[in-house]
């Protein structure tokens, strides 16, 4: 990555404000590049959110004192002195965003993200993409730079708090093997799904593939390609002029019959009384 740095306010180059009258606002962001020896001892008005990428630092802040390495990160605290250098003769490189806002300490609970502590987050390419589209934001300079930023900070913080939560769950290893026949599910619901199909893709047993999806999920594939499809259902029900029959082997059934009996069983109601009561 190449050093870079983007300001909301380009007269100054510090861009240290405390906002309360708005809900969330970026005042910079950037990304470090250093060789040499490099030092920060600071304090400021605004959150900011240091993540490592290459290298490594020592931090103090607060209580905390240890060294952060890749795929770590801290959100400084406002108006707590902090300060962290270079440790390794490596190239150090991190990407950083200072914020601010009523709402900012709010969407930071909300992603269960602490202050003041290193927080375990590895997912660097991930990370750094999200960094890249605040970047990219500050390029336009434009009237619509926040209500871009402002998005992008959250969906930082969210892939972060997510990232920080896998990190301290024993099943986030298997969690991170879901992903690729989950995404597949959601775009192929209405096709002939097979657990063999499913459990080839995450490089597991039928059995182990069951098992692991059942403990994250809550509940087994089958019934969460079930409920996949009937939300689908009830979605063309409400919302087109499609019949039953349409609908069925629009989400994977070419068995009206069959797909009125599972509709029944797990809404209480057969889809043509769904379906009449929602015109109602």
């Amino acid at each position: 990555m190449k050093q870079q740095a983007y300001y909301r306010n380009i007269q100054d180059n510090d861009n240290d404000y405390a906002v309360t009258d708005t809900y969330l606002i970026v005042n910079c962001a950037g990304c470090q590049v250093m060789q040499k020896h490099y030092v920060a001892n600071s304090v400021r008005n605004d959150y900011f959110l240091l993540y490592m990428v290459k290298g490594s630092i020592s931090v103090q802040a607060g209580k905390v004192s240890a060294i952060m390495t890749p795929g770590e990160c801290i959100i400084f605290t406002p108006h707590i002195p902090f300060y962290f250098e270079r440790v390794e003769h490596t190239e150090l490189v991190y990407v950083w965003v200072h914020f601010s806002g009523n709402a900012a300490a709010e969407v930071l609970k909300s992603c269960g993200l602490s202050t003041g502590l290193i927080l375990q987050a590895p997912s660097i390419d991930h990370v750094v993409e999200k960094f890249q589209m605040i970047f990219q934001t500050f390029s336009h300079r434009d009237s619509f730079l926040q209500l871009d930023a402002i998005p992008n900070l959250i969906s930082l913080l969210a892939l972060i708090g997510r990232k920080v939560q896998q990190s301290k769950s024993p099943l986030s290893t298997h969690r991170n093997r879901m992903e690729k026949s989950l995404q597949y599910i959601h775009e192929h619901f209405h096709s002939q799904l097979t657990l063999q199909q499913l459990a080839d893709m995450e490089h597991l047993s039928i059995s182990h593939y069951r098992t692991v999806f059942t403990e994250i999920l809550g509940v087994s594939p089958y019934e969460y390609i079930l409920l996949q499809r009937m939300n689908r259902a009830c979605d063309l029900l409400r919302h087109s002029l499609l019949s039953c029959a349409e609908i069925a082997e629009m989400i994977g059934y070419e068995d009206q019959r069959y797909f009125s009996r599972l509709f029944k069983i797990k809404m209480g109601m057969t889809p043509q009384f769904y379906k009449s009561r929602k015109q109602e």
